[in-house]
């Protein structure tokens, strides 16, 4: 299979201009040794500018010591991304495991500077790579058929980041996993994850950590939900990150007291009338749900 989308990206402030066409495209080939394991190969390419260009080169006070300076000359990022999948499918157990090695070469990273006076400039400049490698497992297994299902996810992550004046490196260990049952008119499902955890530039972030319970009742045309999200958590953290420069050390934490034991009722009404008719079903397996070329990154 192979694809290819393109976009255009313009920009006209003062002296500062620029035009990009920006392409995408994508091939994958897959073998089936046999009806149950396959392997797949996937490359994909694609490009996207970074909003610091979008302030041409404006400076924008953060605060009372920190500044923001657009960059017009700033060429657009592109990621080249190979992935190879191998598939294991029966009807109450399905497992893959993902190896992906993904590079962004000339890439727009972080630069700071520290001024005589004592203020740091953040900006972005085209720098020498960024690099990704990980493995991730995902196995899917009906405990009971039809009745009690489980989900478990997890990898490992090592991120290289090559500045002109920094180096910084992270390995990561990312999992989640959701246990889902399904009784009758009842519908139960609890789920946990650690927050997705990474290095890029000189910002290590992490996402919070995440866990929930709910369930779901089928009444006819009504279904009344309920979720109970971070129990026993009265402050959960929703977003950390970490500024590493040699110059300034920063440390940014969000939380968010409106999450914490926070119970969320839905209830859904779905309304139909007028005649039926039956209609006729054609599927057409002509595209590969994974290309994302409509999707923004």
């Amino acid at each position: 299979m192979a694809g290819l989308g393109v976009s255009h990206h313009g920009y006209r402030q003062g002296g500062s201009r620029y035009s990009y066409w920006l392409f995408r495209p994508k091939t994958t080939v897959s073998y089936a040794f046999t009806p149950a394991l396959s392997l797949r190969y996937s490359f994909e390419m694609y490009e996207h500018v970074s909003r610091i260009a979008f302030i041409g080169g404006t400076a924008i006070r953060t605060n009372v010591m920190e500044w923001t300076v657009g960059n017009p000359d700033l060429k657009p990022n592109k990621v080249f991304d190979h992935v190879l999948t191998l598939s294991y499918d029966r009807p109450r157990l399905s497992l893959s495991a993902d190896f992906c090695y993904r590079t962004n070469p000339r890439s727009n990273m972080a630069y700071y500077v520290r001024t005589a006076d004592d203020r740091f400039v953040y900006t972005q400049r085209n720098q020498k790579d960024i690099r990704m490698v990980y493995g991730t497992v995902y196995a899917r297994c009906d405990i009971l058929p039809e009745r009690l299902t489980a989900n478990l996810w997890g990898g490992v992550f090592r991120f290289f980041n090559y500045g002109d004046n920094y180096r910084h490196y992270l390995t990561t260990y990312n999992f989640s996993g959701s246990l889902n049952a399904y009784l009758g008119r009842w519908t139960l499902v609890a789920a946990a994850d650690n927050g997705w955890k990474f290095m890029e530039g000189e910002t290590m972030g992490h996402g919070g950590s995440a866990t929930y319970v709910g369930a779901t009742c089928h009444i006819g045309n009504f279904d009344l939900s309920v979720f109970f999200q971070h129990p026993f958590e009265q402050h959960p953290r929703t977003n950390k990150s970490i500024i590493c420069n040699e110059y300034m050390h920063k440390v940014f934490i969000e939380r968010g007291r409106d999450y914490g034991n926070m119970l969320t009722f839905n209830l859904t009404w779905k309304m139909q009338w007028g005649r039926k008719y039956k209609s006729i079903r054609k599927t057409l397996q002509n595209r590969d749900s994974q290309t994302g070329i409509m999707q923004g990154r």
